[in-house]
This record gives structure tokens, C-alpha cells and sequence, in this order.
């Protein structure tokens, strides 16, 4: 079963593809804040965001397959190749933030936040992603 929903998780971005842009930057936090503004403000990836927490929450077997879209894939490679210190950890605080974010704009739509734009939200992203992703834990 678990094997099945991830065969049919489709990120809308590919993630290997992006990490060396976001490596590359002047200011990776920026970069990684920028992205999720961006994709915040995709239909697609709305529609798995909220699909994976949902199921993640009523459904076992979802649950790693979340972790494994969200930090596998994208923030431990990250937190990893950035060299930081304890990247495990960092990468599950990263996590913890976007998943919150979901549930905050997709889910309960909390606002402001879920209607900032992308530029807003990687606005008030950046410290909290500086935080995780490099500064001293």
C-alpha cells in the first residue's frame, strides 16, 4: 500500500533538480524560502500538500511516505550538502515548519497567511529557514 501511494505522489518540481540552485545561491535560506512561496502559490502542489497530511493523518501507511516527499528527498539532501551541523534535525525542523505552513494556508486558512503571495511569504520565511537550515542550533 505504501508503495502504491508514493508511486503516485508527483511532486510538481523535480527535487534533485532544483537542490544545485538552491546550493548555488548567495543566500540558500532565501532561495529555499523563495521556493516555497512559489510552489505555496501552485494549484498542484496544493492539491499533494494537502493530500499527503491529510492521509498522513488518517491513514498509517501515508505517513512515511510524507517524510520521505517532503524531507528525503528535498531538506536532508540540503541540510547535508550545506554541511551543517546535526542536518537530521535541521532537516525535521525545516519539515515541521512547511508541513505547519500547509496545514495553516490549505487546511484551516488562517489568515493572513494563507493568502500572502509568494514574495510575502518567503519574506517572513527566510529568517525562520535561516534559522534552521544554517544558523547555530
Amino acid at each position: 500500500k505504501q508503495r502504491l501511494f508514493l508511486a503516485v505522489v508527483d511532486p510538481p518540481i523535480d527535487f534533485a533538480a532544483v537542490l544545485p540552485g538552491i546550493l548555488a545561491a548567495d543566500d540558500p535560506p532565501r532561495a529555499l524560502a523563495e521556493l516555497t512561496g512559489a510552489l505555496m502559490q501552485s494549484p498542484d502542489y496544493r492539491r499533494l500538500a494537502t493530500g499527503l497530511i491529510r492521509a498522513s493523518a488518517s491513514e498509517p501507511e501515508a505517513a512515511p511516505v510524507a517524510r520521505a516527499v517532503l524531507t528525503e528527498r528535498l531538506l536532508l539532501p540540503l541540510t547535508s550538502s550545506l554541511g551543517s551541523d546535526q542536518p537530521e534535525l535541521r532537516a525535521s525542523l525545516l519539515a515541521a515548519q512547511m508541513a505547519g505552513l500547509v496545514v495553516a494556508r490549505f487546511v484551516l486558512e488562517i489568515e493572513p497567511v494563507a493568502s500572502l503571495d509568494a514574495e510575502a511569504l518567503a519574506d517572513v520565511l527566510t529568517p525562520v529557514v535561516r534559522r534552521y537550515l544554517v544558523d547555530p542550533i
